[in-house]
Parts: structure tokens; C-alpha cells; sequence
């Protein structure tokens, strides 16, 4: 049976569960930051890595692909440029 005078008691003065719950909130930020962060320097190396890869991309293989998808070399570079900063995952398993 609940014992209505320790109800009556503010939860301050009853182990202050308000403190709890803003620590465990805080901890569960802090820990969602770190994963984002590490998850957004994995993402920053492997653009990076696609970035050079382009940088790298020889004449002759670049007219292969200008002539298979009637582009000039200014807009080729766009398109890899844009695949390779929005999806670095699959820019990098597929390659050039």
C-alpha cells in the first residue's frame, strides 16, 4: 500500500529523480555526438579518398567515359565530383 505522506514529499527531496533523468539525457547526447562524429570523419576520409581518385583520372580513360556518356570533360568532372562528395561508399567500391 502507497503511504500517502512520503507522496506528499516533493521527488526533490525523495532521491531528486529530475537529476537523473537530465544526467541519463545528457550521457545519451554525448554518446549520439561521438558516433556522429566519428561516423562523419569516416565519411570525410572516404570523400577524400574519392576526390583524389578523380584527381588521378587518366586522359584516356576520361574519353572512354566522355564518349560513353556524350559529355564534355568539364562536365564529367562535375558529375564524378558530385558522386564522389554526396556517395563516397559506392564511388569508391565501383571506381572509375
Amino acid at each position: 500500500m502507497l503511504d500517502h505522506g512520503v507522496l506528499n514529499v516533493p521527488l526533490s527531496k525523495r532521491g531528486n529523480i529530475d537529476s537523473q533523468i537530465d544526467r541519463y539525457k545528457r550521457e545519451q547526447a554525448i554518446a549520439k555526438r561521438n558516433e556522429l562524429d566519428a561516423r562523419k570523419a569516416e565519411f570525410d576520409a572516404k570523400k577524400t579518398e574519392a576526390l583524389a581518385l578523380i584527381a588521378e583520372l587518366s586522359d584516356d580513360r576520361a574519353k572512354e567515359l566522355m564518349a560513353k556518356h556524350k559529355l564534355t570533360r568539364k562536365e564529367l568532372d562535375e558529375v564524378l565530383k558530385s558522386v564522389a562528395r554526396t556517395k563516397p561508399d559506392a564511388f569508391l567500391l565501383r571506381g572509375i
